[in-house]
């Protein structure tokens, strides 16, 4: 048996009401036909394997607390937005000896229907006028093979 990783991340156990709030902020309350992102996270790996450094050391810290600092939002609005996400710093992954591959972290918050949330990797982002922080836990998605 081995352990098959689809990505890890930092992941958000996030209140109806607190989801709810992210949707104003990020304009993506009148998305027309959106799809919510139900499991809000900051992608750190995509397809890592299984043995590598990256799955190993996050193994050891898997469940600890992450402050993430939520510094901008994504520009498109109105009927053509496909994608409503927040970019992030991430200061406190260093402690973990943890990186981010994406070039631009973020938090995908709502899709519009038929679109990837993988689509916030080409979104531009614009600074947001009061940052804000979250806090997350490190996890990875995947499942014993």
């Amino acid at each position: 048996m081995g352990l098959n990783v689809i990505y890890t991340g930092i992941f958000f156990d996030l209140t109806e009401g607190r989801t709810e709030e992210l949707l104003v902020k990020a304009g993506a309350k009148d998305m027309p036909q959106k799809f919510i992102e139900r499991r809000p996270h900051v992608t750190l790996r995509f397809r890592p394997g299984a043995d590598s450094e990256h799955v190993a050391t996050l193994l050891k810290h898997e469940g600890e607390r992450v402050v993430v600092s939520v510094v901008g939002v994504t520009e498109s609005s109105g009927d053509d937005r496909k994608v409503a996400a927040f970019s992030v710093k991430l200061p406190d992954l260093d402690r973990f000896g943890l990186t981010c591959d994406n070039k631009i972290p973020h938090i995908t918050v709502a899709c519009a229907e038929g679109v990837s949330p993988v689509e916030a990797n080409n979104a531009s982002f614009t600074p947001l006028p009061s940052p804000f922080t979250l806090e997350g836990r490190l996890g990875y998605l995947g499942h014993n093979t």
